[in-house]
C-alpha cells in the first residue's frame, strides 16, 4: 500500500512522533497501523537502500513508480 499511495512523489520523511507533517511518510504510517510509535526515519533509509526511493533533498524522499 505505501508504495503505491507514494509512487512517483516526493514526500516529507516525517520523523516527528508528535504531529509528523501532513502527508508524510511519518503520517502515513501512523494512520495506517494505529501506532504513536514513528519508524519513518528508519524505513526511509531502508527503501532508499533498497532502490524504492532516492533521497530528493534533506528531510525529503522520492518514490519510484510502482510497478503493476
Amino acid at each position: 500500500d505505501l508504495l503505491e499511495h507514494f509512487s512517483e512523489k516526493e514526500v516529507a520523511v516525517g520523523g516527528s512522533f508528535d504531529g509528523p507533517p501532513s502527508d508524510s511518510l511519518g503520517e502515513f504510517i501512523q494512520q495506517r497501523l494505529k501506532t504513536k510509535m514513528n519508524p519513518a526515519v528508519y524505513l526511509a533509509a531502508l527503501l532508499i537502500n533498497e532502490g524504492y526511493a532516492d533521497a530528493s533533498r534533506r528531510g525529503y524522499i522520492r518514490f519510484h513508480r510502482t510497478k503493476k
